[in-house]
C-alpha cells in the first residue's frame, strides 16, 4: 500500500502541507479589535492621591508636645476632650456674640472696621495646610487681622500660639493674595488683647515646620516627650510612657 510520503527529502507529507495551510491562514488573520468595554477598562485609572493637608491644630499640638502630635495624627488614638477645652469653645462663641455690644473690636474702633468674618475655614494645597480662624478683622484700609480667642489662666504669648497665628496669616495671604503682618490674641478671662507681629522669618520657619511634620508622619518615628508638667493637661497622657 502506497503512503503519501514523498521520495525526495525536500518534499513534505500531505499532512504537513495541510498544517502549513492552516498556519498561513491564522497568520493572515487580523488581531481582534479592542471593544468599548476593553477601552473603558484601560481608561479607568485610579486618580492621583491628594497630598496630605496638615491642620493648624496639628502644628499647635506639635509645639505643645511632639509626642502628642504623634499619638493624635499618626496613631490616631481615641481621647476625651477635657472640660477646659469645652469651656474655651463656649467662651469663643459668647465672645462672637458680645462683639456687637463692645465699643471697640479688640482695640480697633468700629469706624476702622469694614467687616468681621467669623469661623473662616481655608485650605491651601500649595502650603499643605488647612485651618479655621476664629475671627478675621477686615479693616477699611484693606488690612487683614486674624484673631485667636483663648480661655486660659496665663494670658501670655506662648510659642504654639505664635505658630498658630503665623499659620493663619499664611492661609489669609493664600486666599486674599495680600500680605498679612498683624494678628491678635484675645484672652476672655482677663479681657486682654495682645497684638502679635508676624514677620517673613516667622512665615519661613512655619513652612519648614510643615516639611518637618510631614517627614515625621512618613517616618512614623516616636518623637521626644516635652515638659512633664504639661502631661497633667494632656488628653493622651495615658498612652505616653
Amino acid at each position: 500500500m502506497k503512503d503519501s510520503t514523498s521520495d525526495g527529502n525536500n518534499k513534505t507529507t500531505s499532512t504537513d502541507s495541510q498544517h502549513q495551510d492552516k498556519n498561513s491562514e491564522n497568520n493572515n488573520q487580523k488581531p481582534p479589535q479592542e471593544t468599548s468595554c476593553n477601552k473603558n477598562r484601560h481608561s479607568l485609572q485610579a486618580p492621583p492621591l491628594e497630598p496630605l493637608l496638615l491642620t493648624v491644630t496639628d502644628i499647635t499640638q506639635y509645639y505643645y508636645c511632639p509626642r502628642k502630635f504623634y499619638f493624635l495624627k499618626v496613631l490616631q488614638v481615641p481621647y476625651t476632650t477635657r472640660r477646659k477645652m469645652e469651656v474655651g469653645k463656649e467662651e469663643q462663641e459668647r465672645e462672637r456674640k458680645r462683639l456687637k455690644e463692645r465699643k471697640d473690636r479688640f482695640g480697633y474702633p468700629p469706624e476702622q472696621i469694614q467687616n468681621i468674618v467669623t469661623t473662616q475655614y481655608i485650605e491651601s494645597p500649595q502650603l499643605g495646610l488647612a485651618g479655621q480662624i476664629d475671627l478675621t478683622l477686615e479693616l477699611k484700609d484693606g488690612t487683614l487681622v486674624p484673631v485667636e480667642i483663648k480661655y486660659t489662666d496665663t494670658p501670655t504669648i506662648q510659642r504654639q500660639w505664635k505658630k498658630q497665628l503665623t499659620a493663619y496669616t499664611l492661609l489669609l495671604e493664600h486666599k486674599h493674595n495680600k500680605k498679612v503682618t498683624k494678628a491678635l490674641l484675645y484672652f476672655t478671662e482677663q479681657n486682654k488683647t495682645i497684638p502679635v507681629e508676624i514677620t517673613e522669618e516667622d512665615k519661613t520657619f512655619l513652612k519648614k515646620d510643615i516639611e518637618r511634620l510631614n517627614h515625621l508622619l512618613k517616618s512614623e518615628l516616636v518623637p521626644r516627650r516635652t515638659d512633664e508638667a504639661k502631661c497633667r493637661y494632656c488628653e493622651v497622657a495615658r498612652y505616653c510612657t
